[in-house]
């Protein structure tokens, strides 16, 4: 990592109780611009490593933060996959700006910002920018979704566990209904075998405690209401035109119902006047940043960064 320094920050949550957890790698010499990248469910900063530093050795100040109930920010195991017992996807979205100010004035506020954010990352980003709690100047949504008909359903049902049972109660039946299909298209024994075409990754990945814990109802609630935001008419009539939007996704995604899904965001925001340009990886599932193709996205993003237009 020569050329670079790394650097960990602690930043107050707009929860009011925890410290959020966040890394950053600075660049040596002239700063180009900031990113900053939002990591997904059951998810965390450490792996955005290679992304981090990629966009460093760019000239990039590249930061990112473990959200609320996600790795280092939560105080212990045990808080893993707990947000809030209430409309915890406000603080998700309220943390992009808490961080986003302080990256800002650090560094300052004419710098170019971009902002990143992969999965449910991308729902908190799409949030963050309709509700004006930040404006990059572009946003990259890495395997992202299109709109849901049965979230609705799905939040009355999350809730209606929740009052029964408390909102850090786990529920399998929830868990098997948002994603008990997306194993199936795909060959092998490994569990979340949807996540990624490298074996080694998935390994990791099922040996990382910080990657296998399982979300509460509460928290279910609050990732389908960001699906179900992000999607809405609103963000689509919000987004700034002149804010610059690449979206990315393996082909075989089932999160971004391989391929169709994120087109459909594309000829929306496109149908709304918006800028927007997508990219689909052949073969290539959720985690796009971490497999084979890595090399390849990583250089996509930094063209689209670099490039002015």
């Amino acid at each position: 990592m020569s050329g670079l320094e790394k650097k960990n920050l602690r930043l107050p949550s707009s929860d009011g109780v925890h410290t959020l957890a966040g890394t950053l790698y600075e660049p040596v010499g002239e700063v180009q611009g900031i990113v900053q990248v939002i990591h997904g469910m059951t998810d965390y900063t450490d792996r955005y490593e290679h992304l981090l530093i990629s966009l460093a050795e760019a000239g990039y100040v590249a930061f990112g933060f473990d959200q609320l109930g996600h790795g280092h920010t939560a105080k212990d195991l045990s808080e893993l996959g707990f947000i809030a017992k209430k409309n915890g996807w406000r603080y998700l979205v309220s943390d992009v700006g808490v961080t986003s100010q302080h990256l800002r004035s650090s560094y300052g506020v004419e710098l170019p910002y971009v902002l990143l954010g992969h999965s449910m990352g991308s729902f908190v980003a799409r949030c963050a920018v309709a509700d004006k709690i930040v404006s990059p100047q572009k946003m990259i949504l890495v395997g992202t979704a299109a709109a849901e008909p049965a979230a609705p359903m799905g939040i009355a049902l999350s809730r209606g566990i929740s009052a029964l049972y408390g909102a850090d109660h786990v529920s399998h039946f929830m868990q098997a209904m948002v994603f008990g299909d997306y194993d199936k298209r795909f060959p092998g024994d490994y569990p979340n075998r949807w996540i990624t075409v490298d074996t080694e990754n998935l390994i990791r990945y099922k040996d990382d405690p910080f990657c296998t814990f399982r979300f509460s109802v509460s928290a279910l609630s609050d990732l389908i209401t960001l699906h179900s935001r992000a999607n809405s008419r609103r963000f689509f009539t919000t987004v700034p035109a002149e804010l610059s939007i690449l979206l990315l996704s393996g082909s075989d995604d089932p999160v971004g119902n391989y391929g169709k899904g994120i087109k459909w965001v594309e000829k929306r925001l496109l149908r709304n006047g918006k800028k927007a340009t997508c990219k689909l990886y052949q073969g290539f599932r959720h985690e796009i940043l971490q497999d084979f193709c890595r090399e390849q996205v990583t250089a996509d993003i930094l063209n689209f960064i670099t490039n002015e237009k």
